[in-house]
């Protein structure tokens, strides 16, 4: 038997007890939990305030990386890549600015997607209309690189008073309204959503564009920023026209003549679409309200990329002539050889010359029939 001296009492007396060597170990450790577990009592109450901690810190650390990013973007709006500046210095202009300079004369707004933006220039336009005796225009080129809406900045322009007297479109706008953001088409609306959030988003990839484009070199990303700059400057100067040049990879700006792409279809024809249904009619209503001409323009392709269009529009767009505030001018689409093209969509200048001089004769003879009200 073994014994355990334990000393108690105020005389400290000495007493020992029998240990049971088998469960004396146990008990010793099961002391050692109950010590351990006590000690963590105080840890395990703070847990909530640690967590609070960490949260509150990251929140912080996001909120200093977000005015950062913030700051950079609004200070530094050339790094941004020139698709995106393009579409944000519109919307802008569309929400906030004003794209006509001038209160006199025939305002002429053009609508489309990228064919437009680099295929129409708005000053050759209008001096040819003035060349063929019409009173002053002034145009501006509303095309949109990647994007085919442009219905909400119409409306934009008009809620503000940026009334145009004409408006050209060469798409077409889609045949339903997109459904308001909900939880049940959030998708839809998550790139708006996300561009009024976090503008800066696409920061850090188009940083590292440049900076691959300049080899690393600072000196060079200087100059390369100062070219967007000057890029973006000449495109306002020039109405919203813009020519890709980073896009053209051939010399002169041209395509070889004989160059062909698999997904060219020259016995195929294509046919132009108007489509009707709600926007069609809320347009034709806006249109009316404040005396808008709406006039369809072809848009362009290359020679043998599709079939000639025909000559004179297709029936199903006769019923438009009878319209006031609307009507489709020219064939489908124009066709146009290669040295016209910088790259497999888009007109180099010379081109761009060339399909604003045909779309300024399509103008004008439909003006020479239905000639403005005085």
């Amino acid at each position: 038997m073994w014994y355990e001296k334990i000393t108690t009492g105020w005389d400290h007396t000495v007493t020992c007890l029998p240990i049971d060597p088998f469960n004396h170990g146990r008990e010793q450790k099961l002391s050692s939990n109950i010590e351990t577990t006590q000690d963590l009592d105080p840890q395990a109450q703070n847990g909530p305030a640690q967590i609070l901690a960490v949260s509150a810190a990251g929140l912080f650390v996001f909120l200093i990386c977000y005015v950062l990013l913030f700051c950079l973007h609004a200070n530094f709006p050339y790094i941004e890549s020139g698709v995106s500046r393009i579409t944000r210095l519109k919307h802008d202009i569309a929400l906030n600015g004003s794209p006509f300079k001038s209160s006199n004369g025939l305002k002429v707004m053009v609508f489309g997607n990228s064919k437009v933006l680099s295929g129409f220039i708005p000053s050759q336009f209008d001096r040819e209309l003035a060349a063929r005796g019409m009173a002053p225009v002034e145009s501006y080129n509303f095309g949109l690189p990647g994007d085919d809406r442009f219905v909400s900045d119409f409306e934009n322009m008009v809620a503000r008073g940026n009334v145009p007297d004409v408006v050209l479109v060469s798409i077409p706008w889609p045949a339903a309204p997109e459904p308001s953001p909900n939880l049940f088409h959030f998708a839809e609306h998550e790139q708006k959503i996300m561009d009024r959030l976090f503008p800066f988003r696409k920061l850090p990839r188009d940083f590292l564009i440049m900076a691959s484009l300049a080899d690393w070199n600072p000196s060079a990303f200087h100059d390369q920023y100062v070219n967007n700059e000057t890029i973006l400057r000449q495109m306002e100067i020039d109405r919203g026209y813009y020519f890709i040049a980073r896009e053209s990879h051939y010399k002169n700006d041209e395509l070889p003549a004989d160059l062909r792409f698999p997904t060219d279809t020259p016995y195929t024809k294509l046919h132009r679409d108007i489509p009707m249904g709600p926007i069609f009619d809320h347009l034709m209503a806006l249109f009316a309200a404040h005396k808008v001409k709406c006039l369809f323009i072809p848009t362009y392709f290359r020679e043998g990329q599709y079939a000639p269009a025909d000559a004179v529009r297709s029936a199903t767009h006769q019923n438009f002539g009878s319209s006031p505030d609307m009507d489709v001018l020219g064939p489908d689409y124009f066709l146009y050889p290669n040295r016209l093209f910088s790259d497999f969509n888009h007109m180099n200048p010379q081109g761009a010359e060339t399909y604003t001089h045909d779309v300024a004769t399509l103008v004008a003879d439909w003006y020479k029939q239905h000639p403005p009200a005085k």
